[in-house]
This record gives structure tokens, sequence and C-alpha cells, in this order.
């Protein structure tokens, strides 16, 4: 239901993204009583990067991302997608995700919206994860494929995107 609310709206036609559930829920590890599924929306069109060790390199020089999808640009569509697919008051905003509260047939989804993000090494190879943007102007989060996480990081005044180093 939350991927058909996101291929539906209009501004994901022709972006690249990926919706795939998360956590708990899909590794089968829920506890029944006390469970939601959380569902990441993860944009493509933007890759985050950093490197192991910024004075040996790795990451390829790539343009630098030019076009609209910012962290808040991101957070509003997803939003508009999930009320214009759900009942609005189902739909509630936290720092970091969506809750769409369910009817008493489905379980509730917490809907995180990310950039694709690169850890790249000195000989080119790489790590690839999702990175997150808060609403709140704290803290961001970076958590690789296989679910481990880099540190927490005081979020920058000014977003950098792709041939940017990310601090």
């Amino acid at each position: 239901m939350v991927g058909d609310a996101i291929k539906n709206h209009e501004a994901f036609q022709g972006t690249s993204y990926s919706v795939y559930a998360k956590g708990s829920y899909a590794n089968n590890t829920n506890v029944r009583s006390d469970s939601d599924v959380d569902i990441v929306v993860e944009c493509q069109e933007v890759r985050y990067w950093k490197e192991h060790d910024s004075a040996a390199g790795g990451h390829p020089p790539e343009p630098v991302y030019a076009g609209d999808w910012t962290p808040n640009q991101l957070r509003a569509e997803v939003e508009a997608a999930l009320k214009g697919k759900f009942e609005p008051s189902t739909v509630s905003k936290g720092s970091a995700a969506f809750t769409v509260r369910s009817s008493s047939a489905r379980v509730d989804a917490d809907v995180v919206p990310c950039f694709t993000f690169r850890y790249y090494f000195e000989n080119g190879t790489y790590r690839e994860g999702t990175k997150l943007f808060k609403s709140e102007p704290s803290l961001i989060s970076c958590r690789f494929l296989s679910g481990e996480r880099i540190r927490l990081c005081p979020r920058n005044t000014q977003m950098r995107f792709v041939s940017e180093r990310f601090v």
C-alpha cells in the first residue's frame, strides 16, 4: 500500500527510488502484539557519500547534483503521497518517519524517507546504505544495508551532495 502511494504520486513519476521493508518485520523477528512495519522510501536520484580516508581518496569523480530532491522536498512529497493514499488523519509526522496508523486488519507502518549513501574505501570499493535526514536540525544518521550504523554527526547547515564530502 505504501509502495502504491509513492508510485502513484506525481512527484515520483520518472524518479529513481526504491520502497522496501526494513527492521524486525522484514527480518521476521517482530512481536505480533506490539508490531509495526518499517518501510524505507529511498530516493536514488541523489547519492551522498563519505570517504574512509579523505587523504587517500577512493571516490570516483562525479558531477555535482543539481536536481530538486533535497531532504525537505523528499519529506514533503512522501507526506503528500501518504495523505493522498490514506485518510490524512491516520498519517502523522515524526522527526525521522511518518506513521500510518492502521485499520484493525493491518499493522501500523513507519515510513522513512532517505537517500542512497556510499562509504568509499581507498581502493574505490564501497559499502552502500541509506542516509536519513531528520526534520529537526539535530542529528543525521547513516545506516548500511547490513544494518550497521555509523556514528551520528551534527547536521551541517548546508547540504552537501554527490561530489562534495559529507562531514
